[in-house]
């Protein structure tokens, strides 16, 4: 017996190919993942016959092991729309003072599931707008507020939910953009070592900015900075050590950030349920808030009717029943409240 040139080159080029294979599966891995501990083994690779007369086709039979159970993600970043505090690149109030306000639109935008990654100029100023309007009236500023004024803004003016997180650990926040909510974080603004940054001697030098993804192996967040001018800010990278060592709430009342605890507000989208009748509900804490007046209700606390999800009545159940929301005198309430 004996092996022809024909299949001699057929053997090889067989075996060749399954070995490119693997390499490329290799180097694919490499590519892909960041990992920990990642092993691989690669055993029995037998040529099982190469039977010439009856021109059968080589066997080979490899078994391969990935431990795919310590992978770690390297990168991640939330689409979340992008907008400037000062929309029209002018550096004057109230655009001056709207780091909050902006970062409370692009957020919202997020949990509203808006795809895109530059928010249109006019739809970002009306929004900034009418938290100005708010503030305003509930206020009686719109200036620098910190971060229970802000998180009251909105909770009560603004489509998604916020919570304060004094003294938060990396991971944490971290946490947070991994489960796809956005983290706000309040900050003394020199610290930020922002070029396209520029804060006063004597003024506040107090900043808000939202941390929208991360970066492990760069060691560095990636963030929506408001206020550059125009689109600067966009997908702004700050090392993790930057971030967490200029993380200060505002004081009120010396107007000042540098002494502030260290805080951020986590974040969360609001959730209004349709059933099948049309009856709308607001969940919260596990309770369900009957919505009486739904045009009057979303206009005076700004929700939005993108919103709503649809749930069957069964699904319902599962929430307890809260007191429904009324009004009285123009203030949207619950019963509880009065």
């Amino acid at each position: 017996m004996f092996f022809t040139t024909t299949h001699t080159v057929r053997t090889i080029f067989v075996i060749g190919i399954v070995l490119v294979g693997g390499v490329f599966l290799l180097i694919i891995k490499d590519m892909i993942f960041e990992t920990k501990n990642f092993t691989t083994s690669t055993t029995n690779t037998e040529v099982l016959s190469i039977d010439v007369e009856n021109k059968s086709v080589v066997e080979i039979i490899t078994s391969t092991t990935l431990d795919f159970s310590d992978i770690i993600t390297t990168t991640i970043n939330l689409v979340v729309p992008y907008i400037s505090q000062m929309p029209d690149g002018i550096f004057v109030k109230p655009w001056s003072k709207a780091c909050e306000e902006a970062t409370i639109i692009m957020i919202e935008e997020f949990y509203l599931k808006n795809k895109i990654s530059l928010l249109p100029i006019t739809v970002g100023k009306q929004g900034m707008s009418m938290l100005f309007a708010w503030e305003d009236k509930n206020f009686g500023y719109n200036d620098d507020t910190d971060a229970s004024s802000t998180a009251r803004i909105i909770n009560d003016y603004s489509s998604f939910n916020a919570i304060v997180k004094r003294n938060p650990t990396l991971e944490e926040i971290k946490n947070e953009i991994k489960n796809n909510r956005p983290v706000i974080s309040l900050h003394y603004g020199p610290a930020l070592n922002n070029p396209y940054l520029h804060f006063k001697v004597d003024g506040p030098q107090y900043h808000m900015i939202v941390l929208k993804g991360f970066d492990d192996k760069n060691k560095e967040f990636i963030a929506h900075d408001p206020g550059t001018y125009q689109y600067s800010g966009n997908d702004f990278r700050y090392g993790y050590q930057t971030i967490m060592s200029s993380l200060h709430d505002y004081d009120i009342k010396i107007k000042k950030a540098k002494e502030g605890v260290p805080v951020v507000l986590f974040t969360s989208p609001k959730i209004i349920i349709k059933t099948p009748g049309n009856t709308l509900y607001f969940i919260e804490d596990n309770k369900k808030y009957l919505i009486n007046n739904p045009t009057t209700t979303f206009q005076q606390r700004r929700w939005s009717f993108r919103l709503i999800q649809t749930k069957t009545e069964d699904e319902l159940r599962n929430f307890v029943d809260g007191n429904p929301i009324i009004h009285e005198n123009g203030l949207l309430k619950t019963i509880e409240d009065l």
